[in-house]
């Protein structure tokens, strides 16, 4: 999947893909990262995501999470739905910026 991605990105030299097993904060700091951008579907995400900024926040004072909308048409979309979709076959490509 990263290899997907990291395809995704290839022109854009900004991105890069890294995959981690330790904590978000910790990571950021390695790396230099000052901000991390997160999207938001509805205020359920807001709740979820908010209590997570807090907690990088406070692990990293110079660590700023910046919450972005998404668009109204993928409002309902959710990782956990593309996966469903996946698994049983139907088409995931107007939800994903690959193919699987």
């Amino acid at each position: 999947m990263a290899e997907k991605i990291r395809d995704a990105y290839k022109e854009n030299k900004r991105v890069s893909v890294v995959i981690y097993n330790e904590l978000t904060s910790e990571l950021a700091r390695k790396h230099g990262a000052r901000y991390l951008l997160r999207g938001l579907r509805n205020t359920t995400d807001f709740e979820y995501e908010n209590g997570i900024a807090q907690v990088n926040r406070y692990l990293n004072v110079d660590l700023e999470t910046v919450f972005l909308i998404t668009s109204p048409q993928y409002a309902a979309i959710s990782s956990s739905i593309v996966r469903e979709l996946h698994k049983y076959g139907a088409d995931t490509s107007p939800f994903l910026p690959y193919k699987l």
